[in-house]
């Protein structure tokens, strides 16, 4: 993961993931083939940092390389959640210096 990801990640209070995180990093890595990954763990264990660094990352390169357009699309089940989750992803790029220009758009 890139660099700038990483301190994002800390400075969101993860110094160290948990192992589904680590390893769903690794397998949802764009810069490795990002594999087909279910996730499957109790609430509150931050299943949802799982797929967002990745993602935020593949969106970050993908940038760097000059590619435009919506890159990920991620559906909730309930409003009230993709409203929340929109909210910190907006904050998220908007802290982050390397998510510059990323952009985060909600339907509901």
């Amino acid at each position: 993961m890139d660099p700038a990801l990483l301190t994002a990640v800390k400075a969101r209070g993860v110094e160290r993931p948990y192992t589904h995180q680590r390893e769903a990093w690794q397998r949802l890595a764009s810069d490795r083939l990002a594999a087909h990954t279910l996730v499957a763990t109790g609430t509150g264990s931050g299943k949802t940092e799982c797929f967002v660094y990745p993602a935020l990352d593949h969106c970050a390169r993908a940038r760097q390389a000059g590619e435009g357009g919506i890159k990920v699309l991620v559906i909730y089940p309930m409003n009230a959640l993709a409203i929340d989750q929109a909210r910190r992803l907006a904050h998220l790029i908007a802290r982050t210096p390397a998510f510059h220009g990323l952009r985060v758009g909600l339907f509901v």
